[in-house]
């Protein structure tokens, strides 16, 4: 290397010099540049490897996401047609309690034309064993009209 640098100051002087300096210094630059060039490829590489992932656990996420209201929405039809079996449900239990309430009434009304019967004819043996009571030993009993 002296060897080179002493025919360059004989051949060319000081410019030689300065020549070759500063082509040493473009070439270290080109070499400290290819360096930081090769780095930045790295961290791009790793970033668009993190890139990636976050793309697919998004994709992920995105599928999960999807099952999961799915799953809901089947469970929601399940809800809906609970729903539409209890309001049938509710519909039988209306129709049957107002039969029996109508039962009940007519059973009701029917109980107390029984006991108003039972009472007119216990009024009316009642007055028949009065007039049997009251009446003298001789006497015919009357005939009631009906």
């Amino acid at each position: 290397m002296e060897q080179f640098i002493l025919n360059i100051l004989s051949g060319y002087g000081l410019a030689g010099v300065v020549i070759l300096a500063l082509g040493w210094t473009v070439l270290q630059q080109h070499k400290a540049a290819n360096k930081v060039n090769e780095e930045r490829l790295k961290e791009r590489a790793q970033d668009i490897s993190i890139l990636v992932k976050a793309l697919d656990n998004n994709t992920q996420s995105t599928k999960d996401n999807a099952h999961a209201i799915a799953e809901r929405n089947d469970v929601t039809e399940d809800l809906v047609k609970s729903f539409e079996r209890q309001s049938l449900i509710f519909e039988l239990l209306t129709a049957k309690l107002e039969m029996h309430v109508k039962g009940n009434a007519e059973a009701t009304a029917d109980f107390k034309l029984t006991i108003n019967a039972i009472a007119e004819a216990s009024r009316v043996n009642t007055g028949i064993l009065r007039e049997i009571r009251d009446r003298h030993d001789n006497e015919p009993i009357p005939r009631r009209r009906s």
